[in-house]
């Protein structure tokens, strides 16, 4: 039985050129990311990188080429802003960048033993570039109903609401009001202002939803 015969001591291998993440902040969610493109910036130009894309759960991501025949020669270009642009269904393409050098670009030859038979194959210098990319949750309505002393008899009205310090709504007659946009953060401190006494509560809002619906309750005037 012959053994494996390679034409050439040189062969053409694929390189993870970026790896990397893409998901929603709070709810950890993967994007569903289905385009990616890497480009190249520098002061005597750019280029855009021929790369393929993987995908796997959990919004992580790679975009791999063939160092020999698809990187472009950016070696001696100094500085350079790779800038990868990810597009995921139901949203804005999403950017980011990264500095890194020409060198962390160059090709380097690297040994490889294949069927006993020792090879070369070219690879990107400093490849894998990581790259992490979050993105804001939407936005998250809040329903809310002032009540006091826990009592659905009792709604309180006209009662100002304050989301982490800013103005943000005012109770109607039967002491309900809505919040549009919720502030992004893990936990909103919702303040109700009535007359001279204010009543604080601490509310930790499920991103992952649209709508929230909440009871709050105060003192008796």
């Amino acid at each position: 039985m012959t053994g494996l015969a390679f034409p050439s001591r040189r062969v053409g291998l694929r390189q993870a050129l970026v790896t990397g993440r893409a998901w929603e902040r709070f709810t950890e969610r993967g994007l569903p990311v289905h385009e990616a493109q890497l480009r190249g910036s520098h002061a005597g130009g750019g280029a855009v990188f021929r790369t393929g894309l993987t995908l796997r759960p959990g919004g992580w991501f790679a975009l791999h080429l063939d160092p020999a025949r698809d990187m472009p020669d950016l070696a001696a270009a100094g500085a350079v802003t790779l800038t990868l642009t990810l597009r995921a269904r139901g949203l804005a393409p999403v950017e980011r960048s990264l500095n890194v050098t020409g060198a962390d670009l160059a090709l380097v030859e690297v040994p490889l033993l294949v069927a006993g038979q020792a090879l070369t194959a070219e690879r990107v210098a400093g490849a894998p570039f990581a790259f992490s990319v979050t993105v804001d949750p939407p936005p998250l309505l809040l329903e809310g109903l002032v009540l006091r002393d826990h009592d659905p008899a009792e709604p309180a009205a006209g009662v100002a609401v304050r989301a982490n310090g800013a103005d943000a709504a005012v109770t109607d007659a039967e002491g309900r009001f809505r919040i549009a946009a919720l502030p992004l953060a893990e936990s909103v401190t919702l303040d109700f202002d009535d007359t001279a006494a204010t009543t604080t509560h601490v509310l930790r809002p499920d991103w992952g939803g649209r709508v929230l619906s909440a009871t709050f309750s105060i003192p008796s005037a």
